[in-house]
């Protein structure tokens, strides 16, 4: 039994061996064959892998190019050298964005570039190229390489903006007035000449549209920088006036379709209101009234120019530039009235807080129809023959209520703008107008900057931010030296909108 039991045991081993052999002879060859066929799999990996590495640069190189190209449809003045400055524009972008000799890949081929101008208030840049990859490991088999490609469309909406510039005399006080004209003469050479509207109001006691929005800003004559460059800066603070002015004229150019932008730049807290108001009983004015006319608050002439008393009663309406001041006494019209015999108009300026005398009071609502008790600041007001006004003593109380009544005005003034107000124009109401505010902040008086928020509908901690209107954005200049950035990012983010 033990030595039949040991026969069969060498038997086994035997067996086990030539199977062990037989395995090795079976898997060399499978294991030649899987070499042979894995290579050009790997191969053929890495090689679509690299054209997807290279397809992806491309097309971020096309993008960006489409982009650059289409917000410089704003250099030159005329629409052919428009389209020559964003082609060449979009052709470095792309040379910069693809560089050449990447990954060993040929120079992108640009095969279409082409500026559209066929929609209303709208333009498109379209960009195409292609470049090819070499085959690294297949072409082992024959393979040369193989073309990819790349397209993008950027578009940018004509612009409408009306830059309403404080011009008042704080500025002038704080040596501010020519950083100022450097500043939005530079905000105005960002746009396209030809194509975008803009248009310049400036304002202090009164405003005026110096240049009508048009798209001949930068060649006609005088010029939108011209203008600005011949600003005096002295008077009050009409804020409501301005913002409410410049809505008309971008309601009355009617065009929905392009990016209509209001640009408010101010120094100080609005200090005047513009309105209809009533004759004060015992008044020694010789006309009956009412006096339709600029209400201003009075500030102190020297240092520290604080608010001393409610002021003047002057013209809405400002005379052309260049003048050396806005400070007209009421009484253009017979419609206004005449101050005739009246305190204030007495020995001007030197009867600065007699208004008083004159008048019953200041009435709730601008002769605009904005509210100089909406809630925003407090606002005390006196009942004259059963009806509210605005109370305005001759002392610093008075002032500062006129300040906040004035600020309310112009608050409600931004918040009637955004709700597409009717204009009174005979104009129609102008929906998703974007606001931008730009704060100076070296006035002895500075603005508000809680109040330049809310006129821009910024959503940074405002309390009436509203998400379905225009949203626009307050920018902080602490001093005059900021300006110009200040002016430069208000810009850069209407043409970002505009693309």
């Amino acid at each position: 039994m033990q030595e039949r039991f040991s026969k069969r045991t060498g038997a086994g081993k035997g067996a086990a061996h030539r199977l062990r052999a037989d395995q090795r002879g079976f898997v060399l060859p499978v294991a030649a064959i899987f070499f042979v066929i894995s290579i050009p799999l790997v191969g053929l990996v890495i090689d679509v892998g690299l054209d997807y590495l290279v397809q992806t640069k491309l097309q971020m190189a096309i993008d960006a190019a489409a982009l650059a190209g289409a917000r410089s449809l704003s250099r030159g003045n005329d629409t052919g050298t428009q389209q020559t400055n964003a082609m060449a524009t979009a052709q470095a972008y792309l040379a910069a964005n693809f560089p050449q000799g990447y990954l060993g890949v040929s120079t992108p081929a640009v095969s279409a570039l082409s500026v559209d101008e066929s929609q209303i208030n709208v333009r498109s840049l379209t960009i195409t190229a292609s470049s090819t990859v070499p085959f690294y490991f297949m072409s082992w088999f024959g393979g040369k390489g193989t073309t990819v490609g790349a397209s993008a469309t950027a578009t940018r909406r004509d612009v409408n903006v009306m830059l309403v510039m404080d011009r008042s005399g704080s500025l002038a006080n704080s040596g501010s007035c020519a950083p100022l004209m450097a500043a939005a003469t530079g905000f105005v050479s960002k746009f396209a000449n030809g194509r975008d509207n803009v248009g310049l109001l400036t304002f202090a006691t009164s405003s005026r549209v110096d240049f009508p929005l048009a798209n001949n800003f930068n060649t006609a004559s005088p010029s939108v920088s011209t203008i600005i460059n011949e600003v005096s800066c002295t008077g009050a603070t009409s804020s409501a006036q301005a913002l409410w002015n410049a809505y008309q004229a971008l309601a009355a150019l009617a065009q929905p379709t392009a990016l209509n932008v209001i640009l408010f730049f101010t120094d100080g807290q609005p200090t005047a209101v513009t309105s209809v108001m009533p004759k004060k009983a015992g008044s020694t004015c010789t006309k009956a009234g009412p006096f339709t006319g600029v209400f201003t608050v009075g500030f102190q002439t020297t240092s520290p120019f604080s608010p001393v008393g409610t002021g003047g009663i002057f013209d809405y309406r400002a005379p052309a530039q260049p003048f050396s001041s806005d400070e007209t006494l009421m009484g253009g019209t017979p419609a206004d009235g005449n101050p005739a015999g009246c305190a204030f108009a007495a020995n001007w300026t030197s009867s600065w807080s007699s208004a008083a005398n004159d008048i019953a009071g200041v009435p709730t609502l601008d002769i605009w129809g904005n509210n100089l008790t909406n809630g925003y600041q407090t606002v005390s007001t006196t009942s004259v023959s059963g009806k509210n006004y605005v109370t305005v003593p001759s002392n610093s109380t008075g002032a500062l209520n006129m300040i906040n009544a004035s600020t309310n005005a112009a608050d409600d003034a931004a918040s009637r703008i955004r709700a597409a107000a009717s204009p009174g124009n005979g104009a129609s109401g102008l929906s998703q107008i974007v606001i931008y505010s730009i704060g100076l902040g070296n006035s002895t008086y500075p603005a508000n900057a809680g109040f330049l928020v809310r006129v821009a509908n910024d959503p940074s901690n405002n309390p009436i931010y509203d998400s379905a209107a225009g949203t626009g954005k307050y920018y902080f200049a602490p001093s005059a030296s900021d300006l110009s950035n200040a002016f430069a990012q208000v810009a850069d983010q209407i043409l970002h909108l505009a693309k």
